[in-house]
């Protein structure tokens, strides 16, 4: 099967649901804080998503790839992790890393170029 950009999509947004259940949404709250237990309840009543687990395969093996893009491209990792995890346009993220917006969509489009690479020779077999 050959993985595409569609593909590249859904592993990416799986990925992002995935890392926000992990952070709990808390702020650094204790989990088991009232602030920490209204948010989770909050987002268990609106979101209607599947549960996530810790041992999600595929979120997982995102994360892997975003840490070896981390070390070996810094700011292809910030881009593709603000652009998932982060709310805002790409132009108000561009200003917040303080590069120009082109250097910001070209930055995503390498940063998913690498991505899909990995993904393509994962999932190829």
């Amino acid at each position: 099967m050959r993985y595409g950009d569609d593909e590249l999509e859904l592993i990416l947004e799986r990925w992002a649901r995935w890392s926000v259940h992990q952070s709990n949404g808390s702020l650094g709250f204790p989990t088991h804080s009232v602030y920490h237990m209204v948010c989770w309840a909050y987002r268990q009543a609106r979101t209607k998503q599947p549960t996530f687990h810790e041992d999600d395969p595929v979120a997982l093996c995102m994360e892997r790839w975003l840490l070896q893009l981390r070390q070996h491209q810094p700011l292809w990792y910030r881009v593709i992790t603000l652009e998932y995890l982060q709310l805002g346009t790409q132009r108000s993220k561009s200003k917040q890393l303080k590069i120009s917006y082109s250097h910001y969509c070209r930055s995503l489009k390498s940063a998913k170029q690498w991505l899909r690479l990995r993904t393509r020779l994962a999932y190829s077999s």
